[in-house]
């Protein structure tokens, strides 16, 4: 499967660190391989996850959907991916 993580950067390192949790309610646009476009929604914890078919597929972070003022620290919006039959994938930003 697939899981996409937001989380909020408050000290804007690129990294996670102790305390910055996830970010609620954020919209992601993923187009898998065959073209299908899907909105995925981030849970209370940050996380969003999707049952994708292999291939390359793109992810997209709905700016609006972030908190007002919040700016890409770490990762890569919109990025590609390969999904891989029965391999776990993820994506990882913060804001």
């Amino acid at each position: 499967g697939f899981t996409a993580l937001v989380f909020n950067d408050a000290n804007g390192n690129g990294t996670q660190d102790a305390g910055e949790g996830g970010l609620a309610n954020v919209q992601i646009l993923v187009t898998d391989a065959v073209g299908t476009v899907r909105t995925l929604t981030t849970n209370a914890g940050g996380t969003a996850t999707a049952q994708l078919p292999p291939g390359s597929t793109t992810v997209d972070i709905v700016e609006a959907s972030l908190p007002p003022g919040a700016a890409l620290t770490a990762g890569t919006d919109p990025r590609t991916i390969t999904i891989v039959a029965g391999t776990p994938a993820a994506t990882v930003n913060g804001f």
